[in-house]
C-alpha cells in the first residue's frame, strides 16, 4: 500500500509543467542580457558569448554558453534549462570585481 504522503505526479501534470516553460531562445535571451547586467556593474568587459555545449530537445533545448572578461579573464556561463542541483548564471565574473589588467 502507498503512503499517504507520498506523491507522485500524473502525466497531466507534467504536460502542463512543460508548457510553462519558456521557448529556449527568448530564456537564453534574458540571462544573458542578466549576465551582462552583472559583469558590468562589478566592472567587467565581456566578450561575446560562445555556445559551448547544446543539447537538442525540441523547443526547450538546453543551452551553456560562456563569456570572458577582456581584462582579467574571469568567465560567467549561462544554462537555459539547469536542473535542479544548477543555477542559471554563475561564475567568478558575476560573484567578484573585475581585476583591471591582472590576468590569472
Amino acid at each position: 500500500m502507498m503512503p499517504k504522503y507520498a506523491f507522485y505526479p500524473g502525466r497531466e501534470e507534467a504536460v502542463s509543467r512543460q508548457h510553462t516553460m519558456l521557448p529556449t531562445e527568448k530564456v537564453y535571451a534574458q540571462l544573458r542580457r542578466s549576465a551582462r547586467q552583472s559583469c558590468a556593474w562589478r566592472g567587467h568587459l565581456m566578450t561575446p558569448f560562445k555556445l559551448e555545449v547544446p543539447w537538442y530537445d525540441g523547443p526547450l533545448s538546453r543551452l551553456f554558453a560562456i563569456s570572458k572578461c577582456r581584462n582579467c579573464g574571469m568567465d560567467v556561463a549561462v544554462n537555459t534549462h539547469p536542473l535542479p542541483n544548477e543555477i542559471d548564471v554563475g561564475g567568478e565574473a558575476v560573484a567578484l570585481n573585475c581585476r583591471k589588467g591582472e590576468s590569472r
